[in-house]
Parts: structure tokens; sequence; C-alpha cells
């Protein structure tokens, strides 16, 4: 495990060397990350700093978990296609992203949990390419007018976060989850 979370700006290559790293933490304000594809041992990522979608394409495709750090955005306006990539992700968290749409390819990631609070989301049809795999999603503060119809497919989900959205009420396709346990929607502003 390491973590260097000072604010760092730049991480030198040889970090790709420590070929047993499990866990991996780094910085507030990195701008650039070494190739990290032969770290396949890796399963946890947190990041922050302006890293963009070329970090997609420079990660191990091992990751099982991969998280925004705070309120440090990576400079992300979508989450890419190559997000396709990462058959093992179980967890995503990218809040406070200027994300506003989401790959088709995220659809096909067996996610559990993802968070994408306090992006740029709104009500972009990308909603369409959740993943069925989602027991917990978080879209706090995105923007949501309306319900997107997706929700009501992901039947596997226990906890659902749609607080401090534009939404009139609890939606209908929030109502029929059958395995939804735990709701945050306060704070609604329909």
């Amino acid at each position: 495990m390491l973590k260097a979370q000072a604010a760092l700006e730049e991480v030198s290559d040889a970090l790709a060397e420590l070929v047993h790293l499990r866990e991996l933490a780094l910085g507030s304000e990195l701008r650039s990350l070494p190739d990290l594809r032969g770290l396949a041992g890796l399963s946890t990522l947190q990041l922050a700093g302006r890293l963009g979608e070329p970090l997609f394409d420079r990660l191990p495709a091992s990751l099982a978990e991969l998280h925004g750090h705070g309120s440090h955005c990576m400079a992300l306006v979508r989450v890419p296609p190559a997000i396709g990539r990462f058959s093992r992700l179980r967890v995503l968290e990218l809040p406070f992203e200027p994300i506003t749409e989401l790959a088709a390819e995220l659809r096909e990631v067996p996610l559990e949990r993802l968070v994408l609070s306090s992006t740029r989301l709104a009500d972009t049809p990308t909603y369409a390419h959740l993943p069925g795999s989602l027991q917990v999603l978080e879209l706090a503060d995105v923007g949501m007018t309306r319900c997107p119809p997706r929700i009501a497919e992901l039947v596997e989900l226990r906890e659902l976060v749609l607080s401090a959205n534009r939404l009139s009420g609890i939606p209908e396709a929030v109502r029929s989850l059958p395995r939804l346990t735990k709701l945050r929607a306060g704070d609604m502003r329909g």
C-alpha cells in the first residue's frame, strides 16, 4: 500500500515498478501519472489532479475500486469509453467532476457502487448506460429534473441517493425497486 496525499504534481515513472502494490492513493494536484498498466495486482486506486480521460488508458484492468479524492477533480467531462476495459471494477467514485455524459461501455462494467454526486449530469439520456449490477447509486445534486427510466431496471439497487435535485417527489421508477432498503431524497427543489 502506498499513500502519498501531499500536494504532488508529478510522480516518477519508478512507481510503475512497484509490482506488488495493491492499494495506491496519490495527491491532490497531479498533472501526470506514469503508465500503471503493468501493476496487475493493483486493486484500489485513489487519485486527484488534472489527469483527464487519458488516465483510463494508463490504469491496470485489474482495478476493483477507483476513487476520485474528495472535491479535487480529475478533470473528467465524461466517463470515457475506456471504462469498458475494467472487467473487475466494482466501485467507481467520481464526485465533483464536471461530468455531463456516461459512455455506453459503462453498462458492461460489473459495478456495485457508483458515486456521481455533484456532477453535471442533469437529465442526460446517457443514464441508459448505468450497469444493471449496481447496488448503490449516488446522484445527489446533479441538476436532475426527472428520474431516468433506467432506474426502474436496476433491480439489484439497495441504496439510492437523489438528494438536492429538482424532482417533485419520489418517482414511480424508485417505488418499484424490489431490493431498495435505503433512499436519500431530501432537499428536493422541484
